[in-house]
């Protein structure tokens, strides 16, 4: 098992953030539509649609958010600090089947690719149980049983993942 400079790690995290936060966002233009937007009723602590309330695990945690801040950006800043913890997990749970070099190329990659870019700066349930589910295969054992029951109560379909990450993950 290979394991990635912590240094290598606090790299990919900021780059990641910076992408998230400073490079794709146009913050003037912020806006929330469909399920984003029953998300940010929920943020507000308003009422939500049958679909969104159907993941309370996630509206509780965009209400709880809510009551630290009303500003409305706080959902985009939380997905990317969300997203960008994924990018790292994703180059620990590389480097732990290969090498370090690896973990940090596969980091490298994950911080730039659009598709995780552009759900790590949407307030919908994506980046939340993508990034659980990377950090249950990083970590496997007990973590990844408590890891997949936290994924499966954000996006059930998360689920389908779970047996990857052993037997214990699988469970939960």
């Amino acid at each position: 098992m290979a394991l990635i400079r912590t240094s290598h790690l606090i790299i990919l995290f900021l780059t990641a953030l910076v992408v998230r936060l400073l490079w794709v966002p146009r913050w003037s233009l912020l806006q929330f539509e469909g399920h984003e937007a029953a998300y940010l009723r929920a943020f507000q602590g308003s009422e939500v649609g049958a679909s969104t309330a159907s993941y309370p695990a996630l509206t509780a945690l965009y209400g709880v958010l809510g009551s630290v801040t009303s500003d409305p950006r706080a959902l985009v800043i939380f997905s990317a600090l969300i997203g960008a913890l994924g990018v790292v997990g994703f180059a620990i749970w590389v480097s732990r089947g290969t090498s370090s070099r690896a973990g940090v190329l596969a980091g490298t990659m994950a911080c730039l690719l659009p598709e995780h870019v552009l759900w790590s700066t949407s307030a919908y349930n994506v980046i939340v149980p993508n990034t659980l589910l990377i950090w249950a295969l990083a970590l496997r054992g007990y973590p990844a049983f408590v890891l997949c029951l936290m994924a499966g109560s954000v996006r059930v379909e998360t689920l389908l993942v779970a047996p990857f990450t052993g037997i214990r993950g699988a469970l939960g």
